[in-house]
């Protein structure tokens, strides 16, 4: 039930400098990761629907947003034609590094004319630093 750490599964007085980035579903992909196995890319999307939601009312008096989602990604689209995709926390969000699916997101994104400038974050960074989001969408 808990939204990304509790007593019951990471947090302990030895790591309690730490709580604040710990996150069981972070570390369930980190586990599945060292075992060998893939990671679902879209696995963190319920969570980024539900955060953008918050993000949203949080800081729409300063900007109109709108929460939409392309190539399976929910995006946050602010007024001034920039764009957010929320991605899984441990894709790569530089140029260089995005994959095929990021890719479709942002030609899908800028080709429907919803978004002139697209920057990927993901539900993590949006829980924790949604500040730093935000400043990304405004920047041009």
């Amino acid at each position: 039930d808990c939204t990304s750490s509790c007593p019951r599964c990471l947090r302990n007085y030895e790591n309690r400098f730490l709580h604040w980035a710990l996150d069981w579903r972070l570390a369930l992909d980190a586990i599945a990761l060292a075992l060998g196995k893939t990671i679902d890319a879209h696995g963190w999307n319920d969570r980024a629907r539900q955060l953008a939601g918050s993000f949203i009312r949080a800081y729409q008096p300063h900007s109109p947003l709108s929460l939409t989602e392309h190539e399976g990604f929910p995006v946050v689209v602010a007024g001034n034609g920039s764009a957010v995709v929320l991605g899984h926390p441990l894709l790569r969000r530089d140029s260089d590094g995005l994959n095929a699916a990021q890719l479709k997101a942002r030609t899908s994104l800028v080709d429907s004319g919803a978004a002139v400038r697209v920057v990927f974050s993901d539900a993590y960074l949006l829980d924790r630093v949604p500040d730093r989001v935000f400043a990304e969408l405004m920047s041009t």
